[in-house]
């Protein structure tokens, strides 16, 4: 597995979906504020520069405003604050990855025919339970964290010796842990990452999934502003309806004058 988180992928957003997005964003990326300070410069620029929705917007996290010029406008204004609402949260989850749910995995297969996904066994799952929170369960669009060994801080992942990346898992496997009711989840599923992950490079053997949140809702939002892409075909395909309506109407007023 490469040793420097996920975030050397340099897709643009605007041709990925929501997770191909976060999982192609750096530790250094996550644990910065967005637009909040100066050392945020370099990835504001990258986020203008592959989004291109920043006209008329003093900067990437502030308010919005009461009223917009066209409905472009509307969506785009509520991108960045998703995204930062996103990294706030990955960010929040990697500072106490101590207390995260975790396994250990005992099988790690690339899926045939599907590049970057991969089929995940785990032992069992512990620290399921915390802060008074329902027991975890493992669901599609949780984020997890790969890594060669489990980090008590942080910090371990910025250490130059240390293998991890990020993954999402995209869906989980019946097996017989479904048997066993809510006590249980499955420690049977798959994920997809942004790079190809290498394990047992002669380094260590031990490979770890820890979660860190599950953004489902973010993507289902994210999906509802993407409509902003569509916006010049729903223009043109209500310009040509109106054209017909017309038309129409035309034809019909003749026909009862005749």
């Amino acid at each position: 597995m490469e040793g420097s988180g996920s975030g050397t992928g340099r897709r643009s957003w605007l041709k990925d979906d929501f997770t191909d997005l976060v999982l192609s964003w750096s530790l250094e990326e996550i644990l910065m504020r967005i637009c909040t300070n100066t050392s945020s410069k370099l990835m504001e620029a990258r986020m203008r520069r592959e989004l291109d929705l920043c006209s008329g917007m003093h900067s990437l996290v502030g308010e919005i405003p009461q009223s917009f010029e066209s409905v472009d406008q509307y969506l785009g204004s509520y991108v960045f604050p998703l995204l930062e609402e996103t990294r706030a949260e990955l960010a929040s989850a990697l500072e106490t990855v101590y207390k995260a749910p975790f396994a250990e995995v005992t099988s790690f297969n690339e899926l045939k025919g599907d590049k970057l996904q991969y089929h995940v066994k785990v032992d069992h799952w512990r620290n399921r339970k915390s802060d008074g929170k329902e027991p975890y369960r493992t669901l599609p669009g949780d984020v997890v964290l790969l890594s060669d060994l489990k980090p008590e801080t942080v910090c371990y992942l910025q250490r130059v010796d240390r293998t991890f990346t990020f993954a999402s898992v995209t869906n989980t496997v019946d097996d017989e842990t479904r048997e066993s009711g809510d006590n249980c989840t499955p420690s049977n599923f798959k994920v997809k990452t942004e790079k190809h992950v290498e394990v047992g490079d002669g380094q260590s053997n031990s490979l770890y999934v820890l979660f860190l949140m599950n953004m489902t809702t973010n993507k289902r939002i994210w999906n509802a502003l993407s409509m902003r892409r569509n916006l010049k075909i729903i223009k043109k395909y209500y310009a040509r309806m109106t054209r017909v309506r017309n038309i129409v109407t035309f034809a019909l007023s003749n026909a009862t004058v005749t």
